[in-house]
């Protein structure tokens, strides 16, 4: 009987309401809306998301976020000075701001070399430069703003010498501050990553002077406590880089004079200080750092020296920055072994020929198991390509005077390196004497080679 008067109910209430159609099956009320009471009213809305509204970002802060995006692109952010530069960026001081819109407008420039990105490029370039040379002072900011123009013309391929004018800028102003002062602030991070640019070395080398760092108040500076990595064992390694950065080139000088009284018969009067700088370079080492940091690297098979069966692992240090860390010591060490190798023939007395062997061997085979490999060339080229220069050549001058290395033939290693070289190098001529010129130049030889036909000078 209740069905029956629900249905007539339900029936009546159709014929009165003729428009009203039935709710589809599929649309019936939910469980929780059927318990309610019927004197209970309930409204249906519909959800939408949570959409949070913000303004679009003013042109300072979209600055900072393209330079900052510029540095992380080049691998740069945890490098000293390089990862505080971008919060000096953006509305703090126009000199700066423009030194960064010319790095960030610098490589698309390079890329596409178009008349619009050369244009916005001068242009940005000039005004910082007009800025600096109306305000230029020994502030933070305009250390950046001078480090900022470096790295733009760096990555618009200016010619060195208009680069080598920031790097000579960094050091007026940092020697212009009060002693007690030059460290302060961005000082010692700007010390140490200037000091120890491969491209001012090479410049060093090529004008036969020694580094403007070059003087007590700069090596005197105790950089250790500056995080150069993230690995400790690594910045510990950075530290000796440090000096030997600096105090290199003036032992290079020194030995090409004493090599060159030599060739011509004659006995030199710089040949007893040379051979007292080299014994002190050559104890720049740490080798627990050493061999913390090779022991803590992953070691993966080598494919790239299969064929010579030189070396059957490599070591991949995870980073460019680690590597690069790792290259700097390892290199600028064997380097310091190499010139104290040729000195051992002007000088027997002075050096253990035995142990000059030994190190030149042992710092050779860890340079060549650090060395990017074959496919990861073209990676480390866009951000080391001066770097792995240097370690190729501190490599083919210690197997110069080999007949063999690790029982192959050394000339299968020199002929690689000069291969690899010739392929990082392909807008300049480049035969094997002129690799062999340059190594000879690093280790105290004359002036010329390779090093001499890049954009170096």
């Amino acid at each position: 009987m209740a069905s029956n008067t629900a249905i007539q109910t339900s029936t009546e209430f159709h014929l009165q309401n003729p428009r009203k159609k039935r709710k589809p099956a599929n649309l019936r009320p939910t469980r929780a809306l059927r318990l309610l009471p019927k004197s209970a009213s309930v409204t249906l809305q519909r959800q939408t998301p949570d959409v949070t509204l913000r303004p679009p970002p003013s042109p300072e802060a979209l600055l900072s976020l393209e330079f900052a995006s510029l540095l992380r692109y080049l691998c740069m952010l945890d490098v000293p000075v390089m990862g505080d530069a971008p919060r000096y960026v953006g509305g703090h001081d126009l000199r700066v701001d423009n030194a960064a819109r010319a790095a960030v407008v610098a490589l698309p420039y390079r890329l596409s070399a178009n008349q619009t990105s050369r244009l916005r490029y001068l242009h940005y370039t000039t005004e910082a430069v007009k800025g600096l040379r109306t305000s230029i002072g020994t502030d933070d900011a305009s250390l950046v703003a001078i480090f900022v123009l470096a790295i733009s013309e760096r990555l618009a391929n200016e010619p060195w010498k208009s680069q080598a004018a920031h790097f000579r800028g960094i050091h007026a102003v940092l020697a212009a501050r009060p002693r007690s002062t030059q460290s302060e602030g961005l000082g010692s991070a700007m010390i140490a990553k200037f000091a120890t640019i491969h491209l001012p070395f090479l410049d060093y080398c090529l004008r036969d002077e020694p580094s403007l760092w070059d003087e007590e108040r700069w090596l005197s500076l105790d950089l250790r406590d500056l995080q150069m990595s993230s690995r400790p064992e690594l910045t510990m390694l950075a530290h000796v880089s440090f000096h030997l950065y600096i105090r290199l080139p003036r032992l290079i000088s020194l030995a090409r004079k004493c090599n060159a009284a030599f060739r011509h018969g004659r006995s030199s009067k710089h040949l007893e200080a040379t051979c007292a700088l080299a014994k002190e370079l050559l104890q720049l080492k740490n080798l627990e750092a050493e061999n913390t940091a090779l022991h803590g690297v992953r070691v993966v098979g080598s494919a790239e020296f299969s064929s010579f069966r030189i070396l059957k692992h490599h070591l991949d240090f995870g980073s460019h920055r680690h590597l690069e860390l790792a290259m700097d010591y390892w290199k600028l060490r064997l380097m310091a072994v190499n010139i104290a190798g040729r000195l051992h023939k002007l000088s027997p007395q002075s050096f253990d020929k035995a142990a000059l062997v030994a190190a030149q061997e042992s710092l050779a085979t860890t340079l060549l198991m650090i060395l990017p490999e074959k496919e990861q060339s073209a990676a480390a080229m866009d951000h080391l390509p001066d770097g792995v220069i240097l370690a190729l050549l501190a490599l083919y001058a210690a197997l110069i005077d080999k007949a063999s290395f690790r029982k192959v033939p050394a000339a299968f290693v020199r002929d690689w390196i000069w291969r690899t070289i010739r392929a990082l190098t392909p807008q300049t001529a480049c035969d094997l004497e002129d690799v062999q010129a340059s190594a000879e130049m690093l280790s105290g030889g004359p002036i010329e080679g390779i090093l001499t036909k890049l954009n170096i000078g």
